[in-house]
């Protein structure tokens, strides 16, 4: 799973590509794992989403982007 920083407000993972919802729940698992460190700030637990594109829309080659609210 990649993930970069965007902005200051967001931290911005990628899911690895494969079977959806697998790859999803994976990602989530891995983000509830992390801590302060990992993310660059502390969560907010405000404004966590998903981003659903062209890249999502074969069910069994999915991949998704998902943003999780930090203070930075």
């Amino acid at each position: 799973m990649q993930h970069e920083k965007v902005g200051s407000e967001y931290q911005k993972f990628t899911t690895k590509t494969g079977p959806f919802p697998d790859v999803l729940i994976d990602a989530w698992e891995k983000i509830w794992k992390m801590d302060s460190l990992d993310f660059g700030g502390r969560r907010k637990y405000i404004a966590d989403f998903e981003i659903y594109d062209e890249r999502a829309v074969d069910p069994e080659s999915a991949a998704v982007d998902i943003y999780i609210g930090i203070d930075a």
